[in-house]
């Protein structure tokens, strides 16, 4: 299950909010949304994504997602950050392009059964690009609900720990 929000029609970004419930036990989750290139298994918007640098993941590591244009194959390479990973709890990736700024906040709350999952991206446009942006929006807001889709997906797929025997069952 997901829900989403989004701002009027009429605000000066584009903008996706969503919360999604996973199966998938928070670290499990965490991990496997930190590693930013995972974007290609489950955005359809994101043909190949591939992290640049070695070592762990955590604030500083750097990935390039191939966003596609949906115009004959073509595709955007983005650099993205991981400005900032909080263990199992808040992760935030920054791409500064000069037509294109990013803004990926990811929260996460364990509950009884899996982890409830916030993901709010915010995009903004540079120069006159700005004139485009009701268009990106309405787009965006499509490829967003499809995206929290295939996210949901990939993360039930992810293995399950065992359960606490004091864990509360889901619906009580």
């Amino acid at each position: 299950m997901f829900t989403s929000t989004v701002p009027p029609l009429g605000s000066p970004m584009a903008y996706f909010e969503t919360t999604i419930a996973t199966r998938a036990d928070t670290s499990a989750a965490f991990r496997y949304l930190a590693d930013f290139s995972n974007a290609a298994s489950w955005d359809p918007s994101v043909p190949s994504a591939a992290r640049l640098d070695e070592g762990p993941l955590e604030a500083g590591a750097e990935f390039r997602v191939d966003l596609g244009l949906g115009l004959g194959g073509r595709t955007v390479p983005i650099h993205y950050t991981l400005e900032r990973a909080d263990p199992d709890r808040l992760l935030v990736f920054r791409a500064d392009e000069p037509w294109f700024r990013s803004l990926d906040t990811i929260e996460l709350t364990p509950r009884s059964g899996g982890t409830e999952i916030r993901y709010d991206a915010d995009l903004r446009l540079g120069g006159l690009s700005f004139l485009l942006d009701p268009l990106i929006h309405v787009g965006f807001q499509f490829t967003g609900e499809r995206s929290a889709d295939g996210l949901r997906r990939a993360l039930d797929a992810l293995p399950r720990t065992a359960e606490p025997a004091n864990a509360t069952p889901p619906g009580s």
